[in-house]
């Protein structure tokens, strides 16, 4: 096991441990574990053992200085070795789900700890649910990213197939079980109409709503990407950002900017940033330089993961943000925290979550995500400065409710209180006289 020299202070007496692990290292995570090491001192005096990808820190070179800088008294951190990640990376969900299992009772064992954060719980609940030998004497709580109980809630869902039928009726039950589990501790949802739903799975409370977490940059970025995107000033800015896939409704607004008549065509930059889903490139590529070469539409690609300062510098330089995600996505999105920070609206589909939080918050203009002339005129709403709807104060108040830190003292408040439970419990195990 490969571990990362970040710790200061060296090796302390027998204070309680508690394991982070996550071998995923795209989307939310770098911010994830960003904002939970800032604020893990302030919160607890327990050790934090975090297990991370080992590409993590090439892959995030200013977030791992970031890191690197902050107090780590507490933290110790290491990575998974290759074949570990190639294992817990191969096969079906079930089978990953046992290998991860696997793996973390390794590391458990290892640094003497019992409980455990893992930020896609999700694919443990097999194992929590049943009883698996392998989380004997484990106390789990994580992040679950699609709890589905309560999805026929919001509107405009449309029929759903068979398989996601059965997908939700096997997550209903998974997690019916779960909850009575002694190796679950604590389900997270950054959803808060889902997390009412889990309340209601069981009367110990182990379920509760986590906000996203927004960490502003602490300084500007030497090199922009702005000034190498070359967009130009004059025209209206329309941003997709994060892991670039199909879900995200790309080929919907791809198609839907064909619609616009010249006029409008000369009025739009179109901003792809982040890293492209590689099984959709030649897809992806081909419909842009279609674009590029029968419309007088602007299209600007970064194909690559990018800092914090660079995603701050660009949400406050664009003017529309979009979130899109088609009828497969029924959860949350970082994206609209970010908007809403940057006091930007957002054109959002009209589906799920997005589409209720959108509507509710008043944080833009909702569309019906499988219809590109929908989307075509939500462009033009925009385009020609028509009112949307939006509440300033409103998207003050939301963005101030998903901070960093808040993110960051719910975990650690519980796990540590989690923890100590554990601990009395082993020191006292029938009561304290």
């Amino acid at each position: 096991m490969m571990e990362t020299e970040t710790q200061k202070g060296g090796e302390r007496g027998r204070k309680s441990r508690i394991l982070y692990f996550d071998p995923e290292y795209g989307g939310h995570h770098p911010i994830h574990i960003l904002s939970l090491l800032r604020y893990w001192g302030k919160y607890s005096q327990d050790e934090i053992v975090v297990l991370l990808h080992p590409e993590f820190p090439k892959t995030h070179q200013v977030i791992w200085n970031e890191i690197k800088d902050l107090d780590l008294q507490l933290v110790k951190i290491t990575h998974f070795t290759n074949e570990e990640i190639q294992a817990i990376t191969r096969g079906s969900l079930l089978q990953q789900g046992f290998q991860r299992a696997k793996i973390l009772n390794q590391y458990a064992k290892q640094y003497q700890v019992s409980v455990c954060y893992v930020n896609h719980l999700d694919i443990f609940l097999p194992q929590i649910a049943f009883r698996s030998r392998l989380m004997n004497n484990l106390c789990l709580a994580g992040i679950v990213f699609r709890p589905t109980l309560h999805y026929h809630l919001f509107k405009n869902t449309g029929s759903i197939s068979l398989p996601e039928m059965s997908r939700r009726l096997q997550k209903r039950i998974l997690l019916k079980l779960a909850v009575k589990s002694p190796s679950l501790g604590m389900i997270f949802s950054l959803d808060s109409y889902a997390a009412l739903s889990l309340q209601k799975l069981s009367s110990n409370q182990k379920a509760t709503f986590l906000p996203e977490p927004f960490l502003p940059p602490e300084s500007h970025p030497k090199t922009s990407l702005w000034e190498r995107l070359e967009v130009a000033p004059e025209r209206k800015k329309f941003l997709l950002f994060g892991v670039l896939t199909e879900r995200k409704g790309i080929f919907s607004i791809l198609n839907a900017l064909e619609q616009l008549d010249l006029e409008d065509q000369n009025k739009i930059s179109l901003l792809f940033i982040g890293k492209l889903d590689p099984n959709i490139r030649d897809k992806f590529l081909e419909s842009v330089d279609q674009i590029r070469s029968q419309t007088q539409i602007r299209i600007h690609l970064e194909d690559d993961f990018i800092s914090n300062q660079d995603a701050w510098d660009l949400f406050q330089k664009i003017d529309v943000v979009l979130a899109i995600y088609d009828r497969s996505f029924v959860g949350s999105s970082g994206l609209l925290v970010w908007a809403a920070y940057a006091q930007k609206p957002v054109l959002a589909t009209s589906l799920g979550m997005i589409g209720r939080l959108v509507n509710d918050r008043q944080l833009g203009l909702t569309v019906d995500p499988d219809n590109p002339q929908e989307i075509a005129v939500g462009i033009k709403r925009f385009l020609n400065d028509r009112p949307i709807g939006l509440n300033r104060q409103s998207m003050k108040l939301f963005a101030e409710a998903n901070s960093a830190e808040t993110y960051s003292k719910t975990i650690i408040e519980i796990l540590t209180e989690i923890n100590q439970i554990r601990k009395n419990k082993q020191e006292y195990p029938h009561g304290r006289q």
